[in-house]
């Protein structure tokens, strides 16, 4: 990866044509300067910058006043998840342009931090930007599989297929630690309820022991796609996730 940074230089040449004092001709010269990628914090992140949410409540506009030169921006990039006690766990639309009426979300932002993901722009109703806080300020919804309990027995509940992940990747990075998708698929086992899952990241594999239970095998099924042929193509244009051999073993896996 190569980042370019484009200077401009004051330098500028005017003079006026000798038949018209008031036509002025300015030229720009610009220079193009190369740096290594790994010299830039933000280079292994699929956003670079903390674009301002649309609902914020103040607006934020940096500009030079001339009196100090110009500071790069540069916030640390560590990633946080914050606990957070949900009110209720499967969210509802009756859109005729999406597949599914039920769905579940685990978590609030992804730490893949795919830059093309349609979901960064929700990440603005918290007053974060859409862009790194996206990826790097995250939310675990860790009371989701008894709300999912309570919910599934409420008298009368009517079953369709819930849609897990369809906000957030449920299987990123931080699932390793909090299981908190692995306890919602232990929930929809014992109900035999109907579910779907999108992911890009080959954990899922870790949950095949329920998936493959007799009450998980009845409800889920698999598909895969691959951005890239090869790896060195993954590396040159995706975002963090699993590389393509390994979503071609976990494919097989799931067989």
């Amino acid at each position: 990866m190569i980042a370019i940074s484009v200077e401009l230089l004051v330098n500028s040449i005017a003079w006026h044509a000798a038949s018209n004092p008031t036509l002025r001709l300015v030229l720009f010269v610009y220079t193009v300067s190369v740096m290594a990628a790994k010299e830039e914090s933000r280079y292994l992140r699929g956003a670079r910058s903390f674009v301002q949410g649309r609902f914020e409540s103040s607006l934020r506009e940096p500009f030079d006043d001339g009196w100090t030169p110009e500071e790069k921006e540069e916030r640390p990039l560590e990633t946080s998840v914050t606990i957070e006690r949900a009110r209720s766990i499967i969210s509802r639309n009756d859109s005729p342009d999406i597949g599914f009426s039920q769905s579940i979300n685990p978590y609030r932002g992804c730490e893949h931090g795919c830059i093309y993901c349609y979901a960064r722009p929700s990440h603005a109703y918290l007053e974060l930007s859409p862009g790194l806080d996206f990826e790097t300020k995250l939310f675990a919804k860790t009371n989701a599989p008894e709300l999912l309990r309570a919910e599934l027995s409420a008298k009368g509940y009517k079953p369709s297929p819930i849609a897990l992940g369809a906000n957030t990747d449920c299987y990123q990075p931080i699932e390793r630690k909090y299981r908190i998708t692995r306890g919602i698929l232990e929930v929809l086992a014992e109900f035999q309820h109907p579910v779907t899952i999108v992911t890009k990241s080959a954990l899922i594999e870790r949950d095949l022991d329920i998936l493959a239970t007799d009450g998980g095998r009845r409800t889920w099924s698999r598909s895969s796609s691959r951005s890239a042929a090869s790896t060195a193509h993954w590396r040159a244009s995706s975002s963090p996730g699993r590389q393509p051999s390994k979503k071609v073993g976990c494919t097989k896996s799931a067989q």
